[in-house]
């Protein structure tokens, strides 16, 4: 055992022989430090104080806050100004529709016609014999004769005839001459039943127009004629009917154009008939006499154009009537 003890111990002395060789090595050179000069533009950077938590670090601890970077402000953006909009002129809204038309209106200037009932009746040589007091009509529409009550002596001897339409000459203007003249001396009057005191009968086909009874075509008596409209030439142009339903308040008339009204029935007993129906009879306009004459007369196609014709007469047989300008009521 003595020969193991011998070779570990000189195992160990090469062992600190060979650490001591490597430790020897050459020290560096000592240099001296050098100093740098500090910036002018370096500012010293704030300290602040943070906190910690007290497992880190048993007091406080500095950190130092990054310089603040300098940013110029953003360059304002300007939205280009919107497209510049013409002026327009407001439009204006489209004119309500027009009220459909319940009756036209054809307004006659004075002097262009005039009411028969109670004109005097004069001879060609300028005597006033009586005064019309109705007129005779056929059933196509055309008159035919005019009855006149002759004047006696102090209101006796007054006496009705029907004198002949085609003898009658006729002047409308309100004032000068008498209404009616007779074209001749030698016309043949048909006189009244003696003691009657009313109109003379009319022969059949015919009818006294005066005090008749005037009906819708539904049947509805809508009033009676008081008088009738004659023009220049001798025509019929229209009837005053009375469409009061009393006889206690005042009369209320209106004057329908003759186009509108027609003979109908039996040729042996006619009654009086109106293309006007009840609405329109209330929509027209009252009749007042001595002023201008405005016949109505149901709206036709064409009712809204500025008519400036004379009022048409589907009856008349000849000749027309001065000019009249026409309106329509809503």
């Amino acid at each position: 055992m003595a020969w193991w003890r011998s070779l570990t111990c000189v195992a160990v002395l090469a062992l600190l022989t060979a650490c001591s060789a490597m430790t020897d090595r050459v020290p560096a050179p000592v240099e001296d430090a050098h100093i740098l000069p500090a910036d002018p533009n370096d500012e010293p950077k704030p300290a602040v104080w943070l906190p910690v938590p007290a497992a880190l670090a048993p007091g406080p601890v500095f950190f130092t806050m990054p310089r603040p970077v300098h940013r110029p402000p953003p360059r304002p953006v300007r939205k280009p100004p919107p497209p510049r909009k013409e002026a327009v002129a407001p439009v204006a809204p489209p004119p309500p529709p027009k009220a459909p038309l319940i009756v036209r209106i054809q307004d006659i200037p004075g002097g262009k016609m005039r009411g028969m009932l109670d004109a005097e009746v004069q001879r060609p040589n300028g005597k006033v014999i009586g005064r019309a007091v109705d007129a005779v009509a056929a059933m196509n529409g055309t008159p035919q004769a005019v009855v006149v009550n002759l004047v006696g002596f102090m209101g006796v001897g007054d006496r009705k005839v029907r004198l002949p339409w085609q003898s009658m000459r006729f002047n409308p203007a309100p004032h000068g001459q008498p209404p009616f003249t007779l074209t001749s001396d030698t016309v043949e009057p048909t006189a009244s039943s003696p003691g009657s005191g009313g109109s003379p009968a009319p022969p059949p086909g015919m009818m006294n127009l005066i005090d008749a009874t005037v009906r819708t075509a539904k049947g509805q008596e809508v009033g009676h004629v008081v008088d009738v409209l004659v023009d220049a030439t001798g025509q019929l142009q229209g009837v005053v009917l009375n469409i009061s339903d009393s006889l206690i308040h005042d009369k209320q008339l209106i004057a329908a154009a003759w186009s509108t009204v027609h003979l109908r029935g039996d040729p042996k007993s006619p009654r009086l008939e109106t293309d006007l129906d009840e609405k329109q009879i209330e929509a027209s306009p009252e009749y007042v006499g001595g002023k201008p004459i405005r016949l109505v007369s149901p709206p036709t196609a064409d009712t809204g154009s500025d008519d400036k014709s004379t009022p048409d007469s589907a009856k008349a047989s000849a000749g027309g009537s001065a000019p009249a300008p026409s309106s329509a009521k809503q």
